[in-house]
């Protein structure tokens, strides 16, 4: 018997994208950066038509997949750190080696939150295809498109199939939870900031507050949130198994700059028997937390 199911509802959509590599070459280590810039390039140039190509001058911004999905800014407003909502997609799951070889196969997670968002998916489909017309990084690596597949039932399709409603739906199902703790391990780097400060050591005081950002944010703005989730969820402690800080790098080909993200990746204890944060947390497993998880950062997996 659950005691309490999480009351919140969200459509989302997770399935892995297939490429073979089309020769021998190297991947730069942050590979977020790499794959969400040359997804936003194919993504663009299937959504818009239009000549200037700038979304805050687009009458039709509204119904755009691209606008929809992966801009979702003001872009004046975006100069001061601000934006509209929070983008319903994360990249996880991203090729760790760094050297590949021709013929050799790599996936690429793609979550995708809100059933109207479930719409779009031609276009991303012809996105991920278009993405084997670009070069990657410094090393000019190639890569062919070969199909998408359901994480869930390892259904393949690629551009000329029938894909279903369901495609890649993962189900919302709350588990009972008997045990005193469980372990939280990061295999991204998390990205959180406090009162504007980046955080370098996680504790309890973070690891809530990043919780319950992300749930409340991604819920209210791609499905329903009821805030009786979030209640009574702030008795546990956290014992650090392993931690280190890291800090990447990227280069914003738009703004022109280099950015530095710094964040922590490391193992954790959650010492805990409450059930609704057991089950928030399976839930956000899904999904990530902390910033920047369009890049794939702050994918985490609980070990029971």
């Amino acid at each position: 018997m659950i005691d309490y199911l999480l009351k919140s509802t969200m459509s989302i959509y997770k399935w892995d994208i297939h490429f073979k590599v089309l020769e021998d070459g190297n991947f730069p280590t942050f590979k977020g950066s790499l794959f969400r810039g040359v997804f936003g390039r194919a993504f663009k140039k299937v959504s818009c038509s239009m000549y200037h190509g700038e979304c805050n001058k687009c009458s039709v911004s509204n119904t755009c997949a691209y606008f929809k999905i992966f801009n979702l800014e003001n872009e004046e407003e975006k100069n001061n750190g601000i934006l509209y909502t929070p983008r319903p997609y994360c990249f996880r799951n991203l090729p760790t080696n760094n050297r590949v070889k021709q013929d050799e196969l790599i996936s690429i997670g793609f979550t995708l939150l809100g059933e109207s968002n479930r719409d779009y998916l031609p276009f991303l489909l012809f996105s991920y295809k278009l993405m084997d017309t670009y070069q990657y990084g410094k090393y000019q690596l190639k890569l062919e498109f070969l199909n998408i597949v359901d994480t869930l039932y390892n259904n393949k399709y690629d551009l000329n199939d029938d894909i279903p409603s369901d495609f890649g739906l993962i189900p919302n199902q709350d588990k009972n939870f008997e045990r005193e703790g469980f372990e939280i391990h990061f295999s991204t780097p998390v990205r959180i900031k406090i009162l504007g400060k980046h955080v370098f050591q996680l504790d309890k005081y973070s690891l809530i507050n990043s919780i319950k950002n992300r749930y409340k944010i991604l819920h209210e703005n791609f499905g329903i949130f009821y805030k009786e989730d979030l209640e009574d969820i702030d008795d546990f402690e956290v014992i650090v198994i392993q931690e280190k800080s890291t800090n990447n790098k990227r280069y914003s080909a738009r703004q022109n700059k280099k950015h530095y993200l710094p964040g922590i990746i490391g193992k954790y204890k959650i010492i805990t028997n409450n059930k609704k944060l057991y089950n928030i947390l399976k839930r956000l497993e899904n999904l990530q937390i902390g910033k920047s998880t369009t890049f794939g950062f702050g994918q985490f997996k609980i070990i029971d």
